[in-house]
């Protein structure tokens, strides 16, 4: 189907604002901080409300609040029965318990 620019903008919006994207660089990813590109590739993927969600160390290399900021959203997308593969680094629990959507955080 057609790409609506209004709900595409929207999306963008939502995910700068939630995930505290740094916007500085005026819209060229490539020269966006490590952290600022893998929250931006996160709020693309939320963006979706996807059922799986496969993802392969999503805090390396980024700052402390970056990390509380990627941890947070992944644990609502848990909370929102979505299952996820997480491989890197467990966030204060078992990696086995990510995959359960029923899971209760402690």
């Amino acid at each position: 189907g057609a790409i609506r620019m209004g709900d595409e903008a929207a999306k963008v919006n939502a995910a700068i604002e939630t995930l505290q994207i740094d916007t500085r660089a005026q819209g060229e990813v490539r020269r966006l901080s490590g952290g600022n590109q893998q929250k931006l590739v996160l709020g693309r993927e939320i963006a979706s409300a996807p059922r799986l969600l496969l993802v392969g160390q999503p805090t390396r290399g980024v700052d402390i609040g970056s990390i509380e900021i990627i941890h947070q959203h992944l644990l609502a997308l848990r909370a929102a029965a979505a299952a996820m593969k997480i491989s890197g680094e467990p966030i204060n629990s078992e990696p086995a318990e990510w995959c359960s959507p029923n899971h209760a955080s402690s």
